[in-house]
């Protein structure tokens, strides 16, 4: 079934993996400025502290963008996925009432 939703919408889910990938990624990367930020701060360097702290809250409100597109293109994968179950659970409800109706 996997393989046939990669070659029905190959796109959306290459685009669903990708902003997967980098909204971790960017989550990880904001955690690691915060130690570091920490860091600067136990050493008194408020002015590269604050450096940090704008780059991390740059880097959180990328990843909450990045997060919301995902969760938005996940849920258009499913329904695009739902609408193709329910058109051949359709279609073949339809043959199957035109063969009893023949018979």
């Amino acid at each position: 079934m996997i393989k046939k939703m990669i070659k029905k919408h190959p796109i959306l889910i290459l685009l669903v993996t990708f902003l997967t990938i980098s909204t971790n990624a960017l989550e990880t990367v904001a955690n690691l400025i915060l130690v570091y930020a920490i860091d600067t701060i136990i050493d008194r360097k408020v002015k590269l502290f604050l450096t940090l702290l704008a780059i991390m809250i740059l880097g959180y409100l990328i990843h909450w963008v990045t997060g919301y597109y995902t969760r938005v293109l996940e849920e258009k994968l499913i329904q695009k996925e739902n609408h193709d179950i329910r058109q051949k659970y359709m279609e073949n409800q339809m043959s199957t009432a035109l063969e009893n109706d023949f018979r």
